[in-house]
């Protein structure tokens, strides 16, 4: 199925609704751009997380950042794209697929901090 800018905000929402610990970091600090890899690999792997894991207090900053500016994309210049999702995955899934291919569809992935 397509889903389109709007449809994957809400999903996003969806997600941060299913797994809100996700928001519960500081705020980033220049230092942690170093740890934008392990932020991403755990983004990767978003869809069996329970909780952060092992992941560093500094990637799970970068990850909060991350999905901030990306949900904010998703109003502003990424309002006219389309992803696909399989349509029997719940709904925080289809947005766990939606990072997973913006990341992996994108050497420089738009996930990408600024």
């Amino acid at each position: 199925m397509k889903i389109d800018a709007e449809r994957a905000f809400d999903l996003m929402y969806l997600l941060l609704q299913e797994k809100p610990w996700l928001l519960k970091s500081s705020i980033m600090k220049d230092e942690d751009a170093q740890f934008e890899q392990e932020a991403v690999a755990f983004l990767l792997t978003l869809d069996a997380a329970k909780d952060w894991g092992s992941c560093s207090d500094p990637a799970r900053r970068v990850v909060s950042t991350l999905l901030t500016d990306f949900m904010l994309k998703l109003k502003g210049p990424f309002s006219n794209r389309y992803w696909e999702s399989s349509g029997d995955l719940e709904p925080w899934l289809q947005a766990v697929q939606i990072i997973c291919d913006e990341i992996c569809g994108n050497p420089h992935h738009s996930l990408k901090t600024h």
